[in-house]
């Protein structure tokens, strides 16, 4: 309103104005002059006063006072593209803020405790990762490097996401073939000497059909692992009854000269995914029975201790006696499809994937794994997982008991 109320004033003392001027220029006299600009001034200042009327009579009418309409889906739709936008902008400053909390914290740790720290990656905005170091320096002050390795997580991302499409769709053809052949299987005589060679076709068919299928299924696994879409559920287990899963779970492996020895167990509790925890500890003793042949047979031992050392946590340990393992197989025994004795693999059809496989579990839980070995003494595969502590044991007490009363 301000606006067309000043365009009305402004265009209406314009009118008067011409219409004095070009008068008092016909008759230039003062008593021509002075009537008319009165006359003009009481002209412009009636219409203004009508025209102010106007505009609040129109504010005051009903029909100013009705609701306004409803918004269109079109606005709904922009204002959905506006909050889409900053919820966006938010993720944005959320995660420079975590990347830049993360760099500070290195060089806290450089210049503060004289120690070096380092991240793998480091996400910032636009989707770039850098890998972080810091260094102490000996004059005094610290060295930051920041290498950017988004180029190789993405080829690292592309290449899990390969293999477990291509593990899963090997699924269903191996379970095709090692079908047909058991059928064909059923109708082969060992005791038919024309059927014999057949017969031992079809077992090697099937015999490595199964390891296909075992290949596959860590493959998958590992993927999962890796890429975290499998989230791990601790929850407080006693050791011993962890234990005693295992022993259930693995019967199957000991033949005649295997045999498995129960060590040290402790009594307490650890914070663990009991499914996850038992496939390391499968894992191991399987390794252990197919590399750990003796003189006199295979003897595994299982062990789940406390030290002094990390009261916080407990040691499981899966000791063999056999070959053992060199010191420069020792630091990469753990990567994926690594073996330190390629022919011993063949023979017994592992897949190379269980101990990365075993890594990934145990470092999820928060714990680490290694081995101990002395060539021709053995081989000792270790982890740790948290320990349940006592005030935590005390919380959950609090809560069952709150439960009970509910």
């Amino acid at each position: 309103m301000k606006p067309s109320l000043f365009a009305f004033l402004l265009y209406r003392t314009a009118i008067g104005l011409a219409v004095t001027v070009t008068v008092y220029a016909l008759w230039p006299r003062w008593w021509v002059a002075v009537p008319l600009a009165i006359v003009a001034a009481i002209w412009i200042a009636w219409e203004g006063s009508h025209a102010v009327l106007e505009g609040l009579d129109a504010l005051a009418s009903p029909k100013s006072r009705e609701p306004a309409a409803e918004p269109s889906e079109t606005a709904f739709v922009e204002f959905d593209d506006l909050v889409a936008t900053l919820e966006m902008r938010a993720t944005q400053k959320q995660r420079e803020l975590v990347a830049i909390t993360e760099v500070l914290e290195c060089m806290r740790l450089a210049l503060e405790e004289n120690s070096v720290a380092d991240r793998a990656s480091v996400s910032f905005s636009g989707g770039r990762s850098f890998a972080v170091e810091a260094a102490p320096m000996a004059e005094g002050g610290a060295v930051m490097v920041l290498r950017e390795v988004t180029r190789v997580e993405q080829m690292e991302r592309a290449q899990k996401e390969f293999v477990a499409n291509v593990s899963h769709e090997l699924r269903t053809p191996l379970t095709a073939i090692r079908g047909y052949v058991e059928i064909l299987l059923e109708d082969v005589y060992e005791g038919d000497a024309d059927q014999g060679p057949v017969n031992e076709f079809l077992r090697g068919i099937l015999k490595n059909c199964a390891r296909m299928e075992r290949l596959t299924e860590d493959l998958l696994v590992l993927a999962n692992v890796e890429s975290r879409e499998r989230e791990l559920q601790p929850v407080p287990l006693e050791v011993e009854t962890l234990v005693q899963e295992v022993v259930d779970a693995t019967s199957g492996l000991f033949k005649e000269d295997v045999e498995l020895h129960i060590g040290r167990v402790a009594k307490v509790q650890v914070n663990a995914d009991i499914d996850a925890v038992l496939q390391v500890l499968s894992n191991l003793i399987e390794n252990a029975i197919a590399y750990g042949r003796g003189a006199e047979g295979t003897v595994v031992i299982l062990s789940a201790e406390t030290t002094d050392e990390t009261p916080e946590m407990v040691t499981f340990s899966v000791q063999d006696f056999g070959m053992g393992i060199a010191l420069d197989h020792r630091e990469r025994i753990f990567e994926r499809f690594y073996r330190a004795d390629k022919t011993r693999s063949r023979e017994s059809g592992g897949t190379g994937l269980g101990l990365s496989i075993a890594k990934h579990l145990v470092e999820e839980h928060g714990g680490r794994i290694w081995v101990e070995s002395d060539l021709g003494k053995g081989s000792r595969f270790c982890f740790t997982l948290p320990q349940v502590r006592e005030v935590e044991k005390a919380e959950m007490g609090e809560s069952v008991e709150k439960a009970a009363e509910i």
